[in-house]
């Protein structure tokens, strides 16, 4: 795959306590048309929190949208986080034409 067959979209990458909030988040930005598609994985996760380091399951979510989708994405997501901190990363990355061509017509009712 050259780079002239190829096409850049935005991955969030999205940490949720437990599969109920994680599962409601996807289909709700589904529902909404603000994203193509999303993938759930079950993570153990550490880090610092209050003071201690921390050691849970959680449940991370792959959403993929068009770039001009980021920010909505990114606000819809904001305000159905349950964390007080959440984090909500963007990696831009590139596919190939035919599943940009899929994504956009997926979500191209949002964008029109």
């Amino acid at each position: 795959m050259t780079a002239k067959d190829t096409r850049e979209i935005v991955f969030f990458y999205i940490p949720f306590p437990n599969i109920v909030t994680a599962v409601r988040t996807g289909k709700e930005l589904l529902r909404r048309r603000l994203i193509g598609c999303y993938n759930i994985s079950r993570v153990r996760s550490a880090y610092w929190w209050e003071g201690e380091i921390t050691t849970d399951s959680e449940y991370v979510v792959i959403a993929k949208t068009l770039p001009e989708l980021e920010e909505k994405v990114r606000e819809v997501i904001s305000s159905l986080h349950p964390y007080t901190v959440p984090c909500i990363a963007t990696f831009k990355v590139s596919v190939n034409e035919s599943y940009f061509q899929w994504l956009k017509n997926e979500v191209e009712s949002t964008t029109v």
